[in-house]
């Protein structure tokens, strides 16, 4: 009988110094399902190179029953929208495997009724085409299949995602940057558009709550007023139901050196000043396109983007990978500095939190008592008092 029967994969011999950079460096943090952070974001790049779920999972060396566990899970959601942008992300390389295939052709082994096998070289491909289409679908802008707009929202800024992953955002973080680059994009959002950014706040309200917003929520024993007494699943009520917003409180801001007058991103900074105005800084944030630019002119080997030519009356240039560093390092150092005192705060704000739990719990049986009738506490003492006497 004639077939085609491709080899089974064994991830033994899997050739791993292709990607030897997305192989760990050090000991990963132990998670009940081994899908820590960074072997997400290495899970997730090695899809967008191309590799299929099995080698990706062979790289990071977990199961793929784990990685579809994750993807599907609420944890997982910002996961698996970074899965979806990999897979478009793969096109261009699954494209140049199908040019390979079209040119050189593909070997395949047939096996006869008598035992002889035979190797023959044929060029269908058929099946790869068909995915490449399918995925071509997905990448068009009037492509109508839920999540598709969210995919490739993602997949252009596929690098920030990865990087939203791997510092383990929570799924809300997902959904706040797949809203800003809708509405970047000045696109109107249909409420398909928009499942997936519902899809993650629903994750990321069920994470923090374990309520299931299908289910109807009790809010007849939430008074406000006497939120002092709620319990643990009192408050994740009032906080699914909008009653209240949990929040930790306000780090201290750093101290800002006074020569310092670069501003850091993230800090809700303007744009520095008009560039043609030579008293302002020659390097400065844009925050529209959130990237550096500078009217310094640019280093040898530069491959960055420019707006004229270094010269002209509003020239301006990206910064480069080691510019970069240098700019954001005051920013990092400032950030390093203040986590002792924010540490600090946080385990202040919840050790207050849990001395108010035991206090109330101490003071329930004294509340208790004073609570109970008069006439209740003689009938008890009075109830005691004749089984003393039946007892003697």
């Amino acid at each position: 009988m004639n077939a085609v029967t491709p080899a089974a994969y064994d991830p033994s011999t899997f050739d791993h110094a292709a990607f030897h950079e997305l192989l760990p460096g050090v000991p990963d943090e132990q998670r009940y399902d081994g899908w820590v952070p960074e072997k997400q974001k290495r899970f997730l790049i090695a899809l967008a190179r191309g590799l299929s779920v099995t080698k990706a999972c062979a790289i990071v060396r977990l199961s793929r029953q784990s990685a579809y566990a994750l993807r599907d899970s609420a944890r997982g959601a910002a996961f698996a929208l970074g899965w979806n942008a990999a897979q478009l992300r793969a096109r261009d390389v699954l494209a140049d495997e199908l040019m390979d295939r079209a040119l050189n052709g593909v070997r395949e082994t047939v096996t006869d009724d008598d035992g002889r096998v035979t190797t023959r070289h044929r060029q269908d491909n058929n099946l790869a085409w068909r995915m490449l289409s399918r995925l071509d679908r997905r990448a068009d802008a009037a492509c109508t299949e839920t999540g598709a707009a969210a995919a490739r929202l993602a997949a252009a800024d596929f690098e920030q995602l990865l990087d939203l992953i791997g510092r383990d955002a929570a799924p809300a973080r997902a959904g706040l940057f797949l809203a800003a680059r809708i509405d970047r994009a000045g696109m109107e959002a249909t409420p398909d558009d928009l499942a997936p950014i519902r899809a993650l706040a629903r994750a990321d309200r069920w994470l923090r709550t374990r309520v299931d917003e299908a289910q109807p929520l009790d809010t007849a024993d939430l008074d406000p007023a006497d939120r002092a007494r709620w319990t643990g699943e009192q408050w994740a009520r009032a906080e699914a139901a909008g009653l209240v917003q949990l929040a930790p409180p306000e780090p201290a801001a750093p101290d800002t050196p006074p020569d310092c007058q670069l501003r850091q991103p993230g800090q809700g900074a303007d744009a520095m000043p008009d560039p043609d105005n030579p008293d302002d800084e020659p390097v400065w944030w844009d925050s529209g396109e959130e990237r550096w630019l500078t009217r310094f002119p640019p280093p040898d080997h530069y491959f960055g983007h420019e707006e004229g030519e270094y010269g002209d009356a509003g020239y301006w240039r990206t910064l480069d990978a080691d510019e970069v560093v240098a700019v954001e390092a005051p920013g990092r150092a400032q950030t390093e500095a203040s986590l002792p005192a924010v540490n600090a705060a946080r385990e202040a704000w919840f050790a207050a939190r849990l001395a108010e739990a035991e206090a109330l719990r101490a003071a329930a049986p004294s509340a208790l008592q004073t609570s109970l009738p008069a006439s209740e506490g003689q009938g008890a003492g009075a109830r005691a008092s004749t089984r003393r006497r039946t007892t003697h």
